[in-house]
This record gives structure tokens, C-alpha cells and sequence, in this order.
């Protein structure tokens, strides 16, 4: 009885373990609708992304997904650009659609 249970929880954590990250997918000039449910799962390496474009303090678009692993360095970044306006780019990966 207990190799049972011990196998069931082993195989259960592995499991858990196994699930990808799920990250909301957007590409939108004039926002995300939160209803598309477009999503793609994170690969090892990779997090949750929304960088957000603002232009004399009017959002002028949203891009959210997943990073890919060589550009976790533009991470929970803010930046001013004389073209777009200033840049907000955060990353997270605590919890599915937490770019949402």
C-alpha cells in the first residue's frame, strides 16, 4: 500500500512539474482583448512578456507573449525613445496569463 501511494504522489509531482507556462498572446494597436484566449506555452528558458508602447501618454499599443530566451535581459525595462515614446517591458512567470 505504500509503494502505492509513494508512486501516485511520485508520478502526480511529475505531473505538475511537466506543465509549460501559459503566456496571454497579443499583438493589438489599440488593445488586448482579454477574451481571444490566443496563448503560447513558455519553453525552458522563456517567460510571460508585455511591453507596452506609449506615445504622449496615450497607449498607442500593447505586444504580449512569450520571450524568447535572448531577450530576457529586456525584462522589467523602461525606456525613453525619441520614435515610440517611452517603452515599459515586464516579465513574469509566477502563475499562467500572468501577463494578462
Amino acid at each position: 500500500m505504500t509503494r502505492i501511494l509513494l508512486f501516485s504522489l511520485a508520478a502526480l509531482l511529475c505531473y505538475i512539474q511537466s506543465e509549460a507556462l501559459k503566456c496571454v498572446v497579443c499583438k493589438m494597436l489599440t488593445g488586448c482583448e482579454k477574451t481571444t484566449g490566443v496563448t503560447c506555452e513558455a519553453l525552458p528558458g522563456q517567460q510571460c512578456v508585455a511591453t507596452r508602447v506609449f506615445k504622449v501618454k496615450i497607449r498607442d499599443f500593447t505586444l504580449k507573449g512569450c520571450t524568447l530566451p535572448e531577450d530576457n535581459h529586456k525584462c522589467n525595462s523602461f525606456k525613453e525613445d525619441q520614435i515610440w515614446g517611452t517603452i515599459n517591458t515586464t516579465c513574469c512567470n509566477d502563475q499562467d496569463h500572468c501577463n494578462e
